[in-house]
């Protein structure tokens, strides 16, 4: 093959990795190519689902006395696919053109939908805590992923980003009061 070609290995590698991580863009934003839900979506819409609910099986102590290995595996397999979720949001961002270049992508890092993601995956790097009261902090944090599927609601959606239009005033008033 010609040296800058189709065929050029490199060239070939980058432009397959473009395509994957662009599909995988698509297949996590809701709405922006088509308006019907992604199996992705479906299967992390399902996933925070079945993780709330054994977040709050859990919170019942004998439950999770007899069952502690089943609620580590579940913190652990559910950890693993919300980090990797937050991950690839990260790392594909930037196809979106508000969140284009180093600048772009640090404002998706600390946009609303992203921070409650990192609230959600959290307890699983900070574990090891004995205290009860720690521990129970943790797993209201855990319950932030459900939060997560208003992402996917077009009018919580709404709702939020009147509130953050208004914040700096509801902030003020909160403080006042």
């Amino acid at each position: 093959p010609k040296r800058g070609s189709n065929n050029d290995f490199g060239g070939s590698i980058i432009w397959k990795f473009i395509i994957v991580f662009k599909s995988i863009y698509k297949q996590l934003n809701f709405g922006e190519s088509k308006k019907n839900f992604s199996f992705l979506q479906k299967f992390l819409i399902f996933s925070i689902i079945v993780s709330s609910i054994v977040v709050i099986v859990e919170t019942e102590n004998d439950i999770y006395l007899k069952n502690q290995n089943f609620f580590e595996y579940c913190k652990y397999f559910f950890g693993f696919i919300f980090t990797t979720e937050y991950l690839l949001r990260v790392l594909t961002c930037g196809y979106s053109k508000k969140y284009q270049g180093l600048t772009g992508r640090i404002k998706y890092i600390f946009s609303f939908w992203t921070l409650i993601d990192l609230l959600a995956i959290l307890p699983l790097f900070i574990s090891g805590v004995n205290e009860t009261f720690l521990l129970r902090l943790f797993r209201l944090i855990r319950l932030f992923s459900l939060i997560r599927i208003g992402r996917y609601s077009n009018a919580l959606k709404n709702v939020l980003d009147a509130i953050s239009d208004r914040k700096q005033e509801l902030i003020f008033a909160i403080a006042i009061s």
